[in-house]
């Protein structure tokens, strides 16, 4: 085990810019424009594009990610479980970042969700599953929309396509995110067919608390929510396996939800009072 957070392991999306407009969220005239990214993404996304120019090989017609590559899968599970996370179906379509920014964050979203699927024993951490690719790897599709899910495209659903997309590394649920939006790449294939060419090389414990606590923050960084780092594929018991009860969950995640509803509930009487005030004025005026 090593403690040492610092790697060149750790590779973050090339775009260091943030935006606070959600790209699901179009506005009037974008609304026409079903096959086009919003205005204010279109200048990212192609920054994207020339990113992949630059990183991806060439061989005729083809595009490759090539060997020693690194692709990032962020859980809370242990080990590594490819496939789906809403269904827990394995032969279903894998997703990985191409940098650490989504995966990372992507275990915040998992830890959020975990509300809707248990009662208690909720994931105390995450894990960050770094993986290099032994061969080259053919690309099938480069999709350029960020509104393009993989999962409907059947390009990339034949079990043998791999597919690259940029995509917005949300900081939790996509509902309740905060709106602090940066532009991060994603591969998605199914893991089964590739498992033979694809090393697990590293695997890094996150702690989501720290996640949550720093989410509002662009300046921060999700590497420094990284605790432990192991240079096998084994780490001990006692971290995957320790939980958090729902009362500890709930102070942890949903106590800044709750204040945030206090707050807004706070304003809306304090609006309502003052339009009573002014109705009262109004009539006592005439």
């Amino acid at each position: 085990m090593d403690s040492n957070t610092t790697s060149k392991s750790l590779l973050s999306s090339p775009l260091s810019e943030y935006l606070t407009i959600n790209p699901f969220k179009l506005s009037f005239l974008d609304s026409f424009l079903p096959n086009y990214n919003s205005t204010m993404w279109d200048t990212l996304v192609k920054k994207m594009m020339s990113y992949y120019d630059k990183i991806l090989i060439v061989k005729g017609d083809k595009k490759y990610l090539p060997k020693g590559t690194k692709l990032y899968h962020g859980d809370i599970q242990y080990p590594f479980t490819p496939g789906s996370k809403s269904t827990g179906n394995k032969d279903n379509m894998t997703f990985f970042g191409l940098d650490i920014d989504i995966a990372i964050w992507y275990i915040l979203e998992l830890v959020e969700i975990e509300k809707f699927k248990k009662d208690n024993n909720f994931s105390r951490f995450g894990f960050l599953y770094i993986f290099v690719l032994q061969e080259d790897l053919e690309l099938s599709k480069i999709i350029d929309i960020i509104r393009d899910n993989p999962k409907e495209i059947r390009q990339c659903r034949h079990k043998n396509n791999v597919c690259l997309h940029p995509q917005v590394a949300y900081r939790g649920r996509v509902e309740t995110a905060p709106q602090v939006y940066k532009l991060c790449s994603e591969v998605t294939l199914f893991y089964q067919n590739y498992s033979d060419i694809l090393l697990l090389d590293k695997i890094y414990v996150i702690d989501p608390l720290l996640l949550e606590l720093h989410k509002n923050n662009k300046e921060w960084k999700p590497r420094n929510a990284i605790i432990k780092k192991y240079n096998s594929t084994t780490i001990e018991e006692d971290i995957y396996t320790e939980t958090i009860d729902a009362e500890t969950y709930k102070r942890y995640y949903l106590g800044a939800l709750r204040r945030k509803k206090t707050k807004k509930r706070k304003k809306t009487k304090k609006k309502n009072t003052k339009k009573r005030k002014k109705t009262k004025k109004k009539k006592k005026n005439k």
